[in-house]
């Protein structure tokens, strides 16, 4: 092997980017890809930078709602597109698909020949020296990197001696000197194909020239890779165009749901009437009218989804009354330009708002508390939407009276498990003693017992929100079920309960795979298959199952007053509490935090034992089955030609009443 010559750089010459040239060529640099180095490790190894990343990746730019741009835009898809892998690849020496011409395979790099120059270069550097200096070039992967790896591998000097005369002009008037790094540390001189073909790079000659035009014009680092990165538009729009549409969007009929309002507080939403396409031709419209230019149908809808955070569904049948009522009152005043009336009113909007919250971060906590401590049961039940029977798809039954299911769902936050008790209209009706006897039967048939019971529901008046259901927690109270119950109402109109969501699962089932329900028993079957992953635990109500609950009201005072002689209204009551240790007194709020008013529910001469009279059996609700309407049974007795003889038995049993109703039926929907 021939001596190594040492290169002295001194004088003129200038060595940028020391810190990566020997931070690259150190023996002790270990290559970083995977498929080359089996010891490779992520940087993700517990160090203070990955640890602060981790703690800071998800933080929002502004906690303020209200402040937070907060947009949809199109969800990017995990990992890399095709042209991002093509340009990894490119810039770690792998083969790659081009984006245009014959072939489109990208060759990967490879080391060039021996320049067999007089300088012998490749004899100064071993085999496993020139492998591990190509390798560790393109183990970079990064183009910048690499630039100012070769940016310092050259040195740019003035020429010591000149052939021509004096006054004539030279042609070359630089002399342009190529040195690598040894192992040992060493820089020994090479000549231009020797450091092109070590690095692979001897079919791009043009990049080792591009960095030495940049040093002769005076850089002293290499520049950013502009590859792709240019600002020649010829087809650019103009503010304007984008400002019009913009305008054109904000002018499109919006509405805010208050189902989404805290997830995602900004985001707006259009009826399914509606479609980007749609609002792109009513723009085109507008466009021909004043005569303006329109944008591409691609432009509109990038700017549609990108800067505008709406969405496209139905609006809901339930919504708020309270917060319909505000948004029209605040429109009128708006247009009124009533400011006082204007902050009047968006100050009674965000209360409301507040106290829907409120009550949902209740359910939260209540949630969490029973994670942590297992004598806490969690509970939200709520009745669902009757179901028709039967359920056909024949065009005269769609005019007939159908007979209705009731589902009564009771979903345990603590377990994570959703129970359904269902019965059909000929068992019972869904008043407060249905209601009742469903709560009892749940904690009764799984013998479910603890220290505090906390029931989330709605405020239907008729069903939860009345004194039979008081009754009911007493009669846990004294059965020894339970030392402490609370019961927590939702605010009216923003109800979101987790039994919903098994109301949701049942009707996405059955818009999808049942066609035909033709019995209670077949609707008792879907509602079991429903959901496959932890499905719902179904109870068939029978008539012996439903008590009269209502029967304990004779045991407590029902017209009551706080102790600070104010009028009670259970209406208005957001919390209620029981205690075993004093029974007869129930702690009242209209707010969903703070301490409770207690009330007192003896009555007067009643002795002091408060739970004697509430710990009792409780008679049957009805000894027979409940009488169906007539024209309602006389349509559903017409659909029989529609369903098989094997469910004709259940509904030739059903028996009849006249429309004016009996007592027991008038009592259904008692508070």
């Amino acid at each position: 092997m021939a001596a190594r010559r040492m290169l002295d750089f001194s004088g003129k010459m200038k060595v940028n980017n020391t810190a990566i040239l020997e931070q690259l060529l150190d023996s002790d640099y270990e290559c970083d890809d995977p498929n080359k180095d089996p010891d490779y490790q992520s940087e993700d190894n517990g160090s203070d930078y990955s640890i602060v990343n981790k703690q800071t990746e998800n933080i929002p730019l502004n906690e303020d709602p209200n402040i937070r741009d907060e947009r949809r835009g199109r969800k990017r898809k995990k990992g890399m597109n095709q042209q991002q892998k093509s340009q990894e690849a490119r810039n770690r020496g792998l083969s790659y698909i081009q984006k245009r011409g014959k072939g489109r395979e990208g060759i990967s790099r490879e080391p060039g020949p021996d320049c067999n120059c007089k300088k012998r270069c490749y004899q100064l550097f071993n085999e496993e020296e020139r492998k591990n200096i190509f390798q560790k070039f393109w183990c970079m992967g990064n183009y910048d990197l690499q630039n100012a790896y070769l940016h310092s591998c050259i040195q740019v000097t003035e020429t010591k001696r000149k052939t021509k005369k004096t006054n004539s002009p030279s042609r070359r008037s630089t002399t342009v000197r190529y040195a690598m790094m040894s192992s040992n540390g060493n820089r020994i001189e090479v000549c231009k194909i020797a450091i092109l073909n070590i690095h692979g790079l001897q079919k791009s000659r043009g990049r080792l020239e591009y960095l030495t035009s940049k040093i002769k014009e005076g850089c002293t680092t290499p520049p950013e890779d502009g590859r792709g990165k240019h600002h020649h538009h010829p087809k650019k729009y103009s503010t304007s165009d984008i400002e019009f549409v913009n305008a054109f969007i904000d002018r499109l009929p919006t509405y805010t749901s208050h189902y989404k309002r805290v997830d995602s507080p900004n985001r707006k939403f259009m009826s399914m009437e509606y479609t980007i396409e749609s609002c792109y031709e009513k723009y085109k419209e507008e466009c021909v009218q004043l005569q303006k230019c329109p944008v591409s149908s691609d432009k509109f809808r990038r700017i549609f989804v990108e800067e505008h955070n709406i969405s496209f569904k139905n609006p809901k049948s339930d919504t708020c009354s309270t917060c319909d009522v505000l948004n029209i009152k605040i429109e009128k005043a708006k247009l009124e330009k009533d400011q006082s009336l204007l902050k009047t009113l968006s100050d009674q909007l965000e209360l409301h708002h507040r106290k829907a919250k409120a009550g949902q971060d209740a359910i939260i906590l209540a949630t969490k508390a029973s994670e942590k401590d297992k004598g806490i049961y969690v509970i939200t039940f709520d009745l669902q939407q009757a179901l028709p029977t039967p359920k056909l798809s024949t065009g005269p039954a769609f005019y007939k009276k159908k007979l209705s299911c009731y589902n009564f769902s009771i979903y345990s936050c603590s377990e994570k498990q959703g129970y359904f008790y269902m019965w059909d209209e000929g068992t019972a009706g869904r008043g407060a003693d249905e209601i009742g006897s469903c709560l009892l039967k749940h904690f009764e048939y799984h013998d479910i017992r603890g220290e505090k019971l906390i029931a989330v529901s709605d405020n239907c008046e008729c069903q939860n929100k009345n004194w039979t259901i008081v009754a009911a927690w007493l009669k846990l109270i004294a059965d020894g079920r339970f030392k402490t119950i609370l019961h927590i109402f939702s605010q009216v109109g923003h109800t979101i309960l987790l039994s919903h969501r098994d109301f949701g699962v049942v009707e996405k089932y059955v818009r999808n795979y049942c066609q035909y329900v033709f019995s209670p028993k077949e609707w008792e079957e879907v509602l079991v298959r429903c959901q496959k992953k932890r499905p719902m635990i179904v109870h068939r109500m029978t008539i012996d199952d439903f008590v009269k609950v209502s029967n304990l009201r004779e045991n407590f005072n029902q017209n009551l007053s706080t102790f600070s002689d104010d009028k009670f209204e259970i209406r208005n009551a957001v919390r209620l509490q029981f205690s075993s240790q004093d029974p007869g007194i129930m702690h009242v709020s209209d707010k969903y935090y703070g301490e409770m008013e207690p009330i007192s529910l003896r009555r007067r001469g009643r002795p002091v034992k408060f739970l004697e009279g509430v710990n009792c059996n409780l008679p049957i609700l009805r000894q027979s089955p409940r009488p169906i309407e007539a024209t309602k049974l006389n349509d559903v007795l017409y659909c029989l030609q529609y369903i098989p003889e094997v469910h004709h038995d259940y509904y030739k049993a059903l028996k009849v009443v006249e429309k004016s109703k009996t007592n027991n039926e008038s009592s259904e929907y008692e508070l």
